[in-house]
């Protein structure tokens, strides 16, 4: 599959809304757009792939976005969820079919559905890409033909990095996984999703863009739906002014005293370093030792998983939150005591009475 790039002029000094890996969840990318105050008709809108597969709303995500690619100043790119429905397409792969039998929030799910194509049923792959092709060509077609990469004369947009050899191959473009941190110092500011922000962070749990100056670049997925307290970002340019906005779906309470507090042992465990070894189980919680710097902390019990005979544990902190009356906090976890909350895109936690 070759690498499409295209280059376009931007009007004088538009407002430019990027955003990446909605992943199917089409409620929160239309609150986001509403919240940005976004207007189709003087905005440019970037959206950076994966844009369907993993939530509840594929075929209905793509749907809008299609409709949103028809207007003037929206441009939407390929990444490697929208490639992975191609190569099911174009190549009849099996062991991707079978994927898709066995997990619903797929968009090829989702169409077999919409064309009453039972998945658990013998029907085979090539039986069902027939009735799909009919159904689904001007999908299909809209999905080949996205860029991998887009360029102005000021940035570069694409899913997942830019590869630091010269490849002519998308894949190599949409499967980067921690481009902040091999990449070299691009030429233009290059604006990517694909690998969440939060695993760039060191002490704290950030799920925020992750800008990175010294090597021109910026990450903008901020785990939405790949990451239980995952968020969909958006980054704003308007003239010399970076912003970022972002929405969850994490319930919303109001802080009814101050908590301040010092955090100066503060650490993380954060993917892909989240293997643990328990040492003392405390109910609530387990005392935990990182494998990865041998640090000790009380992880959830809820947090811990097995993978194999290793012991690991979901994205987790003993970062705890200075707020204030009147501010507002998405509540991720509740313990008797404790409320992990996600405090301006950043996770720590709380004593419980400040919100209940």
């Amino acid at each position: 599959m070759e690498a499409i790039i295209e280059k376009i002029k931007l009007e004088k000094e538009p407002r430019i809304l990027i955003v990446s890996d909605i992943h199917g969840n089409l409620d929160l990318f239309k609150k986001l757009l509403k919240k940005a105050n976004y207007n189709d008709k003087e905005d440019y809108l970037f959206i950076l792939g994966d844009f369907v597969e993993k939530g509840p709303y594929s075929l209905d995500t793509l749907h809008y976005v299609m409709e949103l690619n028809e207007t003037k100043n929206c441009y939407v790119l390929k990444g490697n969820c929208e490639i992975i429905f191609q190569n099911i397409y174009e190549r009849n792969n099996e062991d991707d079919f079978d994927y898709f039998r066995c997990n619903e929030h797929t968009l090829l799910h989702e169409m077999c559905k919409k064309c009453s194509i039972d998945l658990t049923s013998n029907i085979t792959l090539n039986e069902t890409m027939k009735k799909l092709k009919i159904e689904f060509s001007k999908e299909y077609d809209f999905l080949e033909s996205l860029p991998t990469i887009i360029e102005t004369d000021d940035y570069v947009f694409t899913h997942a990095g830019i590869p630091n050899i010269e490849s002519f191959d998308a894949k190599d473009y949409l499967r980067i996984n921690e481009f902040n941190n091999i990449a070299s110092r691009q030429k233009k500011m290059t604006i990517v999703g694909h690998y969440p922000s939060v695993n760039y962070s060191k002490s704290y749990l950030n799920y925020k863009p992750h800008f990175n100056y010294s090597k021109n670049v910026i990450s903008i997925d901020g785990g939405n739906i790949v990451k239980s307290a995952g968020q969909l970002n958006m980054l704003i340019i308007n003239k010399n002014d970076i912003s970022t906005t972002y929405i969850d779906n994490l319930p919303k309470f109001q802080v009814k005293d101050d908590q301040i507090v010092n955090n100066q042992d503060s650490f993380i465990i954060n993917y892909p370093f989240t293997q643990v070894e328990i040492l003392e189980d405390l109910g609530e919680f387990k005392l935990c030792r990182s494998l990865h710097n041998n640090r000790t902390l009380k992880i959830p019990s809820k947090f811990i998983y097995k993978k194999g005979n290793e012991t690991h544990t979901y994205d987790t902190t003993n970062y705890k939150h200075t707020v204030y009356v009147g501010d507002t906090v998405s509540l991720y976890y509740k313990t008797s005591k404790l409320s992990l909350v996600k405090f301006q895109g950043v996770l720590g936690w709380i004593k419980n009475e400040l919100i209940f």
